[in-house]
């Protein structure tokens, strides 16, 4: 399975991704953001961990997460990572989460993968609603989830932490008619 844009393809990750893998996640402003489940300092076991826990849950069809890696079709490497998590077949919903490589931001890059992912989700899974968690400095994700059409759904105050500090996490939800009215 892969789903094609025009900078971007999202597959399943394969053995050979490993490197490029550690080499984008161990960047630490890639990393300051994101939750516990992501180690800092990132390390090659990390993503060779990553790699064939993710290849586990394609072979064995796990209905409860959906992750792909993003490669970049100009240079073929693996930029960062894209999914859906606990998937609720029942209340057709899911949890979106994603990283990009920093060398990759500010290029439409998370855009493009956002959309490839929510036409997934609404097209092919027939999920209902999409919802995403941000820590509150990252306001570049906060703008990439409101340009595509999230609402901001509430905050949960002081609800994670990561490296002895603790963030606000702010939510965000799109709906399949919202997601659709917006021509995507």
């Amino acid at each position: 399975m892969k789903l094609e844009g025009e900078k971007i393809i999202l597959r399943p990750p394969r053995a050979s991704d490993a490197e490029s893998i550690y080499t984008y996640a161990k960047d630490r402003e890639v990393s300051r953001y994101m939750t516990v489940r992501f180690p800092y300092p990132y390390k090659r076991k990390d993503a060779e961990g990553f790699i064939k826990r993710v290849a586990k849950e394609w072979q064995e069809k796990n209905q409860k997460n959906t992750i792909f890696v993003i490669e970049h079709l100009g240079s073929k490497q693996v930029i960062g990572t894209i999914g859906l998590k606990k998937i609720d077949t029942y209340n057709k919903n899911a949890e979106l989460g994603y990283w990009v490589a920093k060398k990759y931001w500010r290029q439409g890059i998370a855009s493009e993968a956002v959309k490839l992912i929510l036409d997934y989700g609404f097209n092919e899974l027939n999920l209902k609603r999409v919802y995403a968690g941000v820590f509150h400095p990252n306001t570049a994700s906060q703008k990439l989830l409101e340009k595509i059409g999230f609402k901001h759904e509430g905050t949960l105050r002081k609800s994670a932490r990561r490296s002895e500090q603790w963030f606000d996490r702010l939510w965000f939800g799109l709906l399949k008619e919202e997601y659709k009215l917006n021509n995507y």
